[in-house]
């Protein structure tokens, strides 16, 4: 999945594999400034994603499946979201371990 800053997915990029994001923390530079800042995204077929309001999957959540919801302004989350879990579709890939190769910051 691609997450923007802004609306239309305009402004900074991230690109995400499946897996776990508790926290946005290093080791990317700046990934921290990706806290309460995600406005728009992009998630490809056969994906699910959940954003979680504050860190640790925890607070309120919302789920998008990339089947058909495969792009999405955020408007009522707009710079809510705190932690990430993306899925891939019939396969036990939510859980893999943080790793900083599934990170790509995209300029």
């Amino acid at each position: 999945m691609i997450l923007y800053e802004h609306w239309s997915f305009d402004g900074r990029q991230l690109m995400l594999t499946p897996g776990d994001y508790p926290r946005f923390e290093a080791p990317l530079i700046d990934f921290n400034t990706w806290d309460n800042a995600i406005s728009s995204f992009r998630v490809f077929d056969g994906v699910t994603v959940t954003f979680y309001e504050h860190p640790d999957f925890q607070g309120d959540s919302i789920s998008f499946n990339g089947a058909t919801q495969p792009e999405v302004d955020l408007s009522d989350w707009n710079d809510r979201v705190s932690s990430i879990r993306i899925c891939e579709i019939g396969l036990q890939r939510c859980h893999v371990p943080y790793s900083s190769t599934r990170m790509i910051r995209l300029e």
